[in-house]
């Protein structure tokens, strides 16, 4: 007998009757089924970079006292963004994201870019093992050449298909860590070479952002604690319209668009004290400072826990 979420087990239940209307039912109920919940933030969470741009010390200190888990926070962010996008929604959007960096990382970009590239015949990750940060990227390789088979019989692997296999950095100290979509060879007459973000957006997101650039700021802190993680000085952001029936490469309204960000010391220090705000609060069970002058304001509009933080005492 299969649950609610369409599950047998880890097998998918199939409808009684197939048509479009039931397989698209058995796949929100797919993208629906309740995952382990990420715990709520503690002093000790590293936070992801992509994360950051949301991430306010009053709110994640609320979240964190009071039990509510990060996955509830973004669920609930995102909603906030598009009130008509429920949680299949959400997580099918990732899964589309997913895929186009894949795409674009595998496909496209495969001979400009620099990572760690995992030989699809064996297995084998080719990286430069004695770099440090940015240093353990490489160019794809021709051919993989590494040792495989049984032992006693190891015969170079003849492999020569590979796929990125991303990197994820940590700093444990500011708080953060992140997955850099790879590294660009293309360089800069100062010799100097760029991380690459690849941003999935809507056709409203990039539209936004070409008119008034209200999105630039997020990119601005992802991108700089990326730059920082890698140890780099500047990020090359792709952003690419993922409904390509309003966009077209070769139109007026083309569907990327490329956004130059380079490193900027104040927001990282900007960045790191809220962390160490959010910390603070954790450690002695205050709260932080509210940012938000009203609950109606851009900020606030965003806020899954506004009407908490605003109930709450003003420290």
């Amino acid at each position: 007998m299969s649950d609610e979420s369409g599950f047998q087990g880890r097998q998918i239940v199939a409808p009684d009757e197939f048509t479009s209307e039931s397989v698209a039912d058995l796949l929100v109920k797919i993208f629906s089924a309740p995952e382990p919940p990420l715990p709520p933030p503690t002093a000790d969470t590293i936070f992801r970079c992509s994360y950051m741009p949301r991430f306010c010390a009053r709110r994640e200190a609320i979240a964190g006292q009071e039990g509510i888990s990060q996955e509830k926070l973004v669920i609930d962010d995102e909603s906030s963004r598009d009130p008509d996008m429920d949680l299949a929604d959400i997580r099918f959007a990732g899964m589309v994201g997913t895929a186009l960096h894949s795409v674009l990382q595998n496909n496209v970009l495969h001979d400009l870019l620099l990572g760690r590239w995992e030989c699809v015949t064996c297995g084998a990750v080719h990286q430069n093992d004695e770099g440090v940060k940015f240093g353990v990227f490489i160019p794809k390789p021709d051919a993989c050449g590494r040792q495989s088979g049984p032992r006693g019989a190891e015969m170079p692997c003849e492999g020569r298909r590979f796929v990125f296999a991303e990197t994820r950095f940590r700093d444990a100290e500011f708080g953060i860590e992140g997955q850099p979509d790879g590294a660009l060879l293309l360089t800069r007459r100062d010799g100097s070479k760029a991380i690459l973000e690849i941003k999935g957006l809507t056709h409203w997101s990039l539209t936004t952002q070409r008119r008034d650039g209200r999105l630039k700021w997020e990119y601005e802190i992802q991108g700089n604690l990326y730059l920082h993680l890698s140890g780099l000085d500047w990020l090359a952001g792709l952003l690419v319209a993922r409904n390509m029936e309003k966009f077209k490469l070769s139109s007026k309204d083309r569907a990327l668009e490329v956004m130059v960000v380079r490193r900027n010391e104040s927001l990282l220090k900007k960045v790191r004290g809220q962390i160490a705000t959010f910390r603070n609060a954790m450690i002695h069970g205050t709260l932080p400072t509210r940012d938000c002058l009203t609950d109606s304001c851009d900020k606030a509009r965003r806020c899954p826990l506004v009407k908490r933080c605003f109930e709450l005492p003003d420290d």
